[in-house]
């Protein structure tokens, strides 16, 4: 279901985010202001509320999915990001490789942090380990989202072709 729903949200901000420049820029709104929320439902996912099992699986359900839709709406914009700071090929190539390779060494070393902060956060209660990883995890990304929106300038203005429609 989590798939299916991140293909629907993924399409549909797409064509959103295509649709609706702001005074701000076309794409670096939707990263300052979601990651905010995304900081929220990442930690939320990671929360287990002392509420009855079967609504603890809504719970799970429902944050999860809104952590998806968040995730869909930081990083779509961050990827195509690049394409709207310079026409020059040569940069853009650069600024997408960067930003995988970093994306790559990043989510690898912090793969190799997790269990360890999980074991030193929760001192044996797994639970509590992930719930406080989540926040450490959320509070560090949080300015660096901010630094991506003060530091990347939109510079290239797309003509609109005529609005996508579903």
């Amino acid at each position: 279901v989590a798939r299916v729903w991140s293909i629907i949200v993924d399409l549909l901000v797409g064509i959103y985010i295509q649709n609706k420049p702001t005074k701000l820029g076309r794409f670096r709104p939707y990263i300052l202001f979601g990651s905010v929320f995304l900081m929220i439902f990442n930690i939320m996912t990671f929360t287990i509320p002392n509420i009855p099992e079967n609504i603890k699986i809504i719970y799970s359900f429902v944050s999860y999915l809104l952590l998806v839709t968040f995730y869909s709406i930081v990083n779509l914009p961050y990827g195509v990001l690049a394409y709207s700071m310079t026409r020059d090929t040569e940069d853009r190539t650069s600024l997408g490789i960067s930003r995988s390779f970093f994306s790559m060494i990043g989510g690898t070393a912090l793969g190799g942090l997790i269990m360890p902060l999980v074991n030193y956060f929760g001192k044996g209660n797994n639970i509590l380990g992930f719930q406080f990883t989540s926040v450490l995890f959320s509070l560090l990304s949080f300015p660096l989202f901010i630094l991506v929106f003060i530091k990347c300038k939109e510079r290239i203005i797309v003509p609109q072709r005529g609005k996508a429609k579903i």
